[in-house]
């Protein structure tokens, strides 16, 4: 009994070993089978994605080269416009600068105008002084003054200095007017009463010679112009 099933037992067991053996070589066939197709869908795949990588990058190419020209247009367009901005900055600028070069040259000349007017007040003294001394002089421009004396002509650009040669003339003018006036005295006329009495008789006879034919001339006048004496007539005889 024993024997039996030992051998039922064998049996099974190489029948179930027999089983694993055929699937083993089914599934190794199978695979040697199943290798080419799938290397062949895997070679398709890649082609598939390389062409659409390729298409892809194509329209993608042509996308950013479109953008880049547009983007170089408008670049080329500001780059233009910002040109001529700075050309008329520039202008601008070159205008400014000539605002403030003319400002800064009007400021000089009313600083130069205000100063020659304040020389001339000071000139217009000095010459009031010269036209009371009878001294002829010239006030020119720019604020110079030229006074024409009999040793030379003498030209003054300070008015201080002018001043000062006019204050000069003006005490030799005086001291020269005090000189004369003192010579003058020495050979004064003599006083009011000894003239009168110096000329008293000779008026008076030179009066009374002369008073004496103006008479004469007046009765003689007057006798010559008396009446004629009435004409008589006689009457006639009868």
């Amino acid at each position: 009994m024993s024997s039996k099933a030992n051998g039922k037992t064998y049996e099974k067991a190489n029948k179930k070993n027999v089983k694993l053996q055929d699937r083993d070589t089914n599934s190794i066939f199978l695979s040697h089978n199943s290798a080419p197709t799938r290397t062949s869908l895997s070679d398709d795949y890649s082609l598939i994605v390389a062409e659409v990588a390729r298409l892809i990058n194509l329209v993608i190419e042509t996308t950013i080269s479109k953008a880049m020209d547009k983007l170089q247009e408008k670049i080329s367009d500001i780059s233009g416009k910002l040109s001529t901005y700075d050309k008329r900055f520039g202008e601008i600028e070159d205008t400014v600068s000539q605002i403030q070069e003319e400002r800064i040259d009007s400021l000089s000349r009313i600083d130069s105008l205000e100063r020659q007017t304040q020389e001339l007040k000071e000139f217009s003294q000095t010459c009031q002084s010269l036209a009371n001394l009878h001294i002829n002089f010239s006030l020119m421009y720019p604020a110079r003054l030229k006074i024409f004396l009999t040793s030379g002509t003498r030209i003054f650009s300070d008015p201080r200095e002018a001043s000062a040669f006019t204050s000069q003339l003006e005490k030799k003018n005086i001291g020269n007017l005090v000189t004369q006036t003192k010579s003058n005295s020495k050979f004064s006329s003599p006083p009011k009463d000894q003239r009168w009495k110096r000329y008293e008789n000779p008026r008076q006879t030179k009066f009374s010679n002369d008073s004496i034919p103006s008479q004469i001339q007046t009765k003689s006048r007057s006798r010559s112009r008396s009446p004629l004496p009435p004409r008589t007539s006689n009457p006639p005889h009868s």
